[in-house]
C-alpha cells in the first residue's frame, strides 16, 4: 500500500533579485508537503513535481499565480 503525501498551499514560486524585485518567470513551486514548507523545482524527474502534475492533471489541486 502506497503512503500518499499530504499537499497543499501550492503555489508557483518566482524569481527574484537582492531587492526582493521579480526577475524572471517561474522557477519553482511553493508548498505544504507533509507539514513541511519546500520549493519544488520545475523538473519532470523530481518526484514531489510529478506528484503535483498528476493532481494537477487529474484536477484535484489547483497551482495558485506566484504574488
Amino acid at each position: 500500500m502506497a503512503i500518499e503525501n499530504e499537499i497543499k498551499n501550492v503555489k508557483y514560486q518566482k524569481e527574484y533579485d537582492e531587492d526582493m524585485n521579480v526577475t524572471g518567470d517561474n522557477i519553482g513551486i511553493r508548498a505544504e508537503i507533509d507539514g513541511q514548507s519546500v520549493i519544488v523545482p520545475l523538473d519532470p524527474e523530481n518526484t514531489d513535481y510529478a506528484k503535483i502534475k498528476e493532481l494537477v492533471d487529474d484536477g484535484t489541486l489547483t497551482i495558485a499565480d506566484a504574488d
